[in-house]
């Protein structure tokens, strides 16, 4: 299998690789299988490329609704493989990838100019200016000057204002150094743009950033909503955290919701945005503004969501 040096340093660091994410203590043998695994992740890895060179990687966007009144008052993009064989990727396919081939940064700079491109088309077709572009940012550019430089460049390019945006991160981002990142957060949010903590609830030191970082939002984590009517513990958990949220001056928003009762017990606890599948998938901007389901109307142009019929008994 190995015929030269260089071989042999590949094949041991590729089985290093392999006990590193199997955990400690342990010894994993470089043999045939694993180098089908290891030649698969290097052709992952050489399209994930191509497809960032290619202009592929884009955003597709789902829509957040008030859940008092129905309207879509922003969109949260997520990144998206236009895959030619395999079709459209969601992020979760793809991200390991992108984190270890080293290219997450291209990739969190590629949706974020597209993202504020997409913004600026709605601002020219008259979306009201309240109307608000979330974009998620890894916890590992936060703080990444060259990022920001880029992205406050693509802002003056499309002269888009930075308050129509806010950002999600989630606490990973704050593991090494809590302080540096919150005051980049509150460089950030000083001029306009919002601050979401994303996965709300499921870490260890949720409360404590509460505590100590410049936060605008809350996303209460999907798995939460999910068991929400079936669950006790999980509605006593939701109950808790809105609650938490109100009594900080922080709004709650509320993912992966699928279903009319879901959003009416949100709502009823003092939840105010929902996010989910029962009003839309993430779309391409073209498919969000020409949905049946979603137009632009009334007197400020804003985004509305038509509710989808009540399931009945």
């Amino acid at each position: 299998m190995s015929n030269t040096a260089a071989d042999l340093i590949a094949h041991s660091d590729a089985a290093q690789y392999l006990a590193k994410q199997e955990g400690r203590d342990r010894v994993e043998v470089f043999d045939a299988t694993l180098r089908d695994a290891l030649l698969h992740r290097l052709g992952e890895e050489a399209s994930l490329r191509g497809a960032l060179d290619e202009g592929r990687i884009v955003p597709f966007f789902q829509p957040q609704v008030d859940l008092a009144s129905g309207a879509i008052i922003g969109v949260e993009a997520l990144a998206r493989w236009d895959h030619p064989e395999r079709g459209v990727l969601d992020a979760g396919l793809f991200m390991n990838v992108a984190e270890e081939s080293g290219v997450l940064e291209d990739l969190d700079t590629a949706i974020s100019a597209a993202a504020i491109r997409a913004r600026a088309e709605l601002h020219r077709r008259g979306v009201a200016t309240s109307f608000r572009m979330w974009l998620n940012i890894s916890p590992l550019h936060i703080t990444n000057y060259e990022m920001g430089r880029r992205f406050y460049e693509v802002l003056a390019e499309e002269d888009a204002s930075p308050d129509w945006f806010g950002i999600e991160i989630t606490e990973t981002a704050f593991l090494s150094d809590t302080a540096s990142v919150a005051e980049q957060l509150a460089v950030i949010r000083a001029l306009g743009i919002k601050v979401a903590l994303d996965d709300f609830g499921t870490g260890h030191s949720s409360l404590t950033l509460l505590r100590e970082l410049p936060l605008d939002e809350i996303k209460i984590d999907r798995s939460f909503v999910a068991e929400i009517l079936e669950s006790p513990a999980a509605g006593s958990i939701v109950t808790a955290l809105v609650g938490l949220a109100q009594s900080l001056g922080l709004k709650v928003v509320a993912e992966g919701v699928e279903s009319h009762e879901q959003a009416d017990h949100l709502r009823a606890l003092g939840a105010q945005t929902g996010q989910g599948w029962l009003w839309a998938r993430a779309l391409p901007l073209d498919e969000l503004i020409r949905s049946d389901r979603i137009s632009i109307s009334g007197p400020d142009r804003a985004l509305r969501v038509e509710q989808p019929p009540a399931r009945t008994a």
